[in-house]
């Protein structure tokens, strides 16, 4: 007689039909990805098209779990489980737990956001006061940093 697992095994009691989920509407998404994948990479010949497959197939898949969380982030806020911070930002220095169950839990911590000075409006304003203009285009420049261009990859098949 086999041994009856399900208490040891939370994984058994998981697979119950009262623990039964909705089926992932993203499943499919990501076999086909897969599948995709797989078969790109058979046709590959050499070790470079097999890494740029590779970051293009990460891509996707970055880009598919970015839209399945924001999916999943209005499905809960629109259940109430988590807080609409963009209509009701919570303060600042808020740590919390937001849910907990036996399975999973969300927490929130905010932090303080970098604030912005609109310099140019800044630089009026002082101009009006009387500061010469001249001398804020000097301090302007004397305390710009300057950083390299965003780089942004692109990874595209070419022919499938």
């Amino acid at each position: 007689m086999p041994l009856d697992d399900t208490l040891a095994n939370p994984r058994s009691r998981a697979r119950s039909p009262k623990a039964a989920a909705k089926p992932d509407p993203n499943a499919e998404v990501r076999a086909e990805l897969d599948r995709a994948y797989a078969e790109l990479l058979s046709k590959a010949k050499t070790a470079k098209s097999r890494e740029v497959l590779a970051y293009w197939a990460s891509s996707r898949a970055d880009s598919q779990s970015d839209a399945w969380r924001d999916e999943s982030k209005k499905a809960l806020v629109a259940s109430g489980v988590l807080p609409d911070y963009a209509a009701n930002p919570l303060p600042v220095g808020t740590v919390a737990t937001i849910y907990s169950d036996p399975l999973v839990m969300l927490s929130v911590k905010v932090t303080q956001q970098a604030a912005r000075l609109n310099v140019d409006a800044c630089f009026a304003d002082l101009a009006a006061a009387g500061v010469k203009v001249g001398l804020l285009r000097r301090l302007r420049k004397r305390h710009t940093t300057e950083f390299g261009g965003a780089h942004i990859i692109t990874a595209l098949l070419v022919k499938p």
